[in-house]
């Protein structure tokens, strides 16, 4: 079994370097050695600053909806679809927790219902209100039909921000998870967040959502659907527990199996291209990288 020095760094607070996806996907293949002098690193924002202290062969994983930059970078498992071979897609979701905790247990729902004694949360640290303009003005219509309730750091309305996100959203029937943007294969924690705890789930973001999860199991919201078609069908369900239990019924994953993402094994032809060798893969210069973010900066269109 061939020993690997690696690092994690610029993940979330929190993050535990030895247990993680990543981390048990290796277990398996690699006599597995942390240290501060890693040959191999694997880094989480890109924008952060402890990653730029290493000098090894680095992995980015990025957190939020970015390209990987191969400049900096010389391989990536990222959401992105990428005709790359530095890059394996590896969606942000799949590190948020194990997949058991959102594959549903037969007549659950009834049970659940039944211990949900408020309506919606909603969580966000982003106080970006031109780049998450459509999630703020959906919050703001929705809290006209009832009180939403913002626990995280913007807008907050419960006394301070939440300590315990998943212990907080348990009580509520629904939880608005709208990305920071919408863009192909870009499915963040929020949304895993809320089947954990099940609440159902509001969603807007990725326009592929519908390949990886099972659609008729939360309130989908798309670009073609108005704010007001879509907070009519959370009244609807809210009104009438019936039609909540019939969406609460629907498991999240398709036949309420791991879709492929969440296979380890998968990432083995990969793990063995990056550990083969220390040699750097980068780029001189990356353009992809460089053309996205301009249009998230100047609002371009979708990237």
């Amino acid at each position: 079994m061939k020993t690997i020095r690696i690092n994690f760094v610029d993940f979330w607070g929190g993050f535990d370097r030895e247990n993680n996806f990543l981390t048990d996907a290796l277990r398996p293949w690699y006599d597995i050695q942390f240290t501060d002098k890693p040959d191999y690193l694997f880094y989480g924002d890109d924008r952060a600053r402890a990653h730029r202290q290493y000098d090894a062969v680095k992995i980015n994983v990025p957190l939020e909806n970015r390209v990987p930059n191969f400049r900096y970078c010389d391989y990536a498992f990222s959401y992105r679809y990428m005709n790359d071979p530095r890059n394996m897609r590896l969606p942000y979701y799949v590190l948020c927790g194990p997949v058991s905790r959102i594959i549903k247990e037969p007549g659950e729902a009834e049970r659940v219902l039944a211990a949900k004694t408020k309506f919606c949360a909603f969580i966000t640290g982003n106080a970006n209100t031109k780049r998450t303009a459509r999630r703020l003005r959906f919050v703001e219509k929705l809290s006209k039909y009832k009180r939403v309730d913002s626990g995280g750091r913007f807008r907050n309305n419960v006394g301070g921000p939440v300590k315990d996100k998943l212990d907080f959203l348990r009580d509520y029937k629904f939880h608005v998870c709208f990305e920071n943007a919408s863009s192909p294969g870009y499915t963040s924690e929020k949304i895993m967040h809320a089947m954990q705890t099940r609440c159902l789930p509001i969603y807007w973001g990725n326009p592929r959502i519908a390949e990886e999860f099972n659609p008729r199991s939360f309130v989908l919201v798309t670009d073609e659907m108005s704010d007001e078609e879509a907070i009519e069908r959370v009244i609807e369900l809210d009104r009438d527990d019936a039609k909540y239990l019939a969406v609460a019924c629907e498991p999240y994953l398709y036949n309420n199996t791991p879709n492929e993402y969440f296979d380890p094994v998968r990432l083995r032809p990969q793990f063995e291209k990056i550990f083969a060798s220390t040699r750097r893969a980068r780029s001189r210069f990356y353009f992809q990288d460089l053309i996205f973010n301009a249009r998230i900066k100047w609002g371009l269109g979708k990237p």
